[in-house]
């Protein structure tokens, strides 16, 4: 009796330790910026915000996008310092280009250093009306 408990005692901490390992956090990893989506090697994003300003316009009686901004922080996951050279893409709901937004250069991002200043891009074109998504591009130079 008491070695049949010792071994369901032990069955029973064995599953625990087992199955403790399967609930993984991986916060960093899934997140996810609604309508910010990012393509690098090199860093991922901290911290996305895009946001759509609008105006009332009379004619159509109806608010209408006038700008949009994009803002972003990176981490640096290369393991070693870098600079990067950003291009930000503005694409409509049917995944066609509307805008590249090319050339800010962040220098000297040290690695695993998380930016504590906030990257702002504004866009106010011609087709700001009809922005859906962006894209930024990280590329190290």
């Amino acid at each position: 009796m008491k070695r049949s408990i010792c071994v369901m005692g032990f069955v029973i901490i064995a599953l625990s330790i087992a199955f403790s390992g399967c609930q993984e956090d991986n916060n960093n990893s899934d997140k996810k910026y609604e309508g910010v989506y990012l393509e690098s090697d090199v860093v991922e994003l901290a911290y996305a915000n895009l946001e759509f300003i609008t105006k009332f316009n009379p004619e159509s009686e109806r608010d209408i996008v006038e700008t949009v901004e994009l803002e972003y922080r990176f981490h640096n996951i290369a393991g070693r310092d870098i600079n990067i050279n950003v291009t930000v893409k503005y694409y409509n709901k049917d995944d066609t280009l509307l805008e590249t937004i090319a050339g800010k250069q962040t220098n000297n991002l040290f690695k695993d250093y998380t930016e504590k200043m906030i990257n702002n891009i504004t866009y106010n074109g011609d087709k700001v009306t009809q922005v859906d998504h962006v894209i930024i591009i990280a590329e190290e130079v």
